[in-house]
């Protein structure tokens, strides 16, 4: 294994750039350079876009549009998912990074799958085998955005991430992988709550079984000695002393609004299984008692829970913080049939006769426009009561680029004293694309 661990960082250095303004040598095309002033920190993503035939010809799945503020031209982003294309390219996200290195080990004689990470990452897995004589091998976990190789603790020890879904696929299978992932498998399984375990694992064994359905019995004999050899092995991460560093790919303002910079530059070491936090549904001071002072007439000092956040730097106290650079982002908010919500609840004095609010204003977030709300309805909750209460609906949103604000007027007879409002997301833009929802702001303004 340590003869093939080289190609990790020549793949990072040689092949492909990366998204991150601070690895050496490598621009970042997380917002690419214009493509007509060339102004490198100038562009802003607009919105997504259909791919055209010649991208579509690459496989490219959607394409980013962003606007240049110093010439006002357009440049497409198309994501590719032709690996020979991004060979061409040599720029994307951690995706196409996977794509392309899955390419060149394939080039090189070695199986390669994905690894999807359902908390917004992708990596690669590499087939190895054992010492001579031995087989049939193992998957090896291998980040070639990060330069990482058999290190399945990174994104839990290393990075602080929370992982829940970690699915592997290739040509001949899709796999449940999430386990070799976890840091505390037990946490990990309280967090594993967007479908039914056994539901998960009829349905990856049926599609595995799809994809295996034109090979030879010889080709199907090879593939079920490597499943019962990868079944045989323990399936939980050994835990290691090694400091483990946060992201490195990505700017580190980027990183550290992710809430994966790992809490120190050095990385930290795995002592083990993390101490569960608070229930996502308790309140959390919104701390936004500031923020009147920039936006008079605004509903402020209250407390704020959400359906569910990405940590602490994407959390729901962010969609409060009147900032249209932080946001709110839940991922398990973009799954089939999911219903994610905001909720604020007014404190003090007011907090026992309620106030009126006349007017919200909702700000997308900066990226992802998939993820916006497309249908929303306001509900708030009378003095005394616990039932919710429709105050407006809304359908058809479209925010017309990043970071834009959309105002809405409370009918006359929504205007009452509530001690709680609660925004419910009812419909995302794309929640096929989508993978979660997100907004940058939440902005509740009292009735004068």
């Amino acid at each position: 294994m340590s003869a093939r661990a080289p190609c990790i960082p020549w793949h990072r250095t040689q092949v492909y750039q990366a998204h991150a303004s601070h690895l050496p040598g490598l621009p970042q095309t997380d917002r690419p350079v214009c493509g007509y002033c060339d102004g490198k920190d100038t562009t802003r993503l607009a919105r997504t876009a259909a791919p055209d035939s010649r991208e579509a010809a690459h496989l490219a799945s959607v394409v980013e549009v962003y606007t240049c503020s110093a010439c006002g031209a357009e440049t497409r982003f198309p994501r590719y998912n032709d690996p020979l294309k991004l060979l061409e390219t040599r720029r994307g996200r951690c995706g196409e990074w996977a794509n392309a290195f899955a390419l060149c080990c394939a080039a090189a004689g070695l199986r390669a799958r994905q690894a999807l990470d359902w908390t917004d990452h992708v990596w690669a897995e590499v087939f190895l085998p054992l010492r001579a004589g031995e087989a049939p091998g193992r998957w090896v976990h291998a980040d070639p955005c990060e330069a990482a190789m058999d290190t399945p603790l990174l994104y839990e020890a290393g990075w602080g991430k929370r992982l829940s879904y970690v699915i592997a696929v290739d040509e001949n299978g899709v796999v449940d992988v999430s386990c070799r992932y976890a840091r505390d498998w037990e946490a990990m399984k309280a967090r594993r709550v967007l479908v039914d375990a056994d539901w998960l694992k009829e349905y990856l064994a049926h599609t595995t079984a799809q994809l295996r359905s034109h090979l030879s019995a010889d080709q199907l004999a090879e593939l079920a000695a490597r499943d019962a050899a990868d079944a045989a092995r323990d399936p939980n991460p050994v835990p290691t002393r090694q400091r483990l560093p946060g992201r490195q790919s990505g700017s580190e303002t980027w990183v550290a609004s992710r809430g994966e910079g790992g809490g120190n530059k050095a990385g930290a070491a795995d002592e083990g299984p993390a101490a569960a936090g608070p229930p996502l549904v308790r309140y959390r001071l919104a701390g936004d008692e500031g923020v009147a002072a920039r936006l008079p007439g605004r509903l402020t000092g209250g407390a704020v829970r959400a359906s569910g956040q990405n940590g602490e730097a994407e959390g729901a106290v962010r969609a409060l913080d009147g900032d249209p650079a932080t946001k709110w982002l839940d991922f398990g908010g973009g799954a089939l049939g999911a219903v994610p919500w905001l909720e604020y609840r007014v404190r003090g004095g007011a907090g026992k006769a309620g106030v009126e609010v006349a007017r919200y204003v909702l700000t997308a977030g900066n990226d992802a426009p998939a993820r916006d709300p497309k249908a929303v309805a306001l509900e708030g909750q009378r003095p005394g009561s616990s039932e919710w209460v429709t105050l407006d609906e809304r359908e058809g949103l479209c925010f017309p680029e990043r970071g834009s604000a959309l105002s809405f007027d409370l009918p006359t007879e929504s205007c009452f004293p509530c001690v709680a409002f609660r925004l419910r997301i009812l419909e995302l833009l794309d929640r096929a694309a989508a993978g979660a929802v997100q907004l940058a702001c939440w902005d509740l303004y009292v009735a004068q």
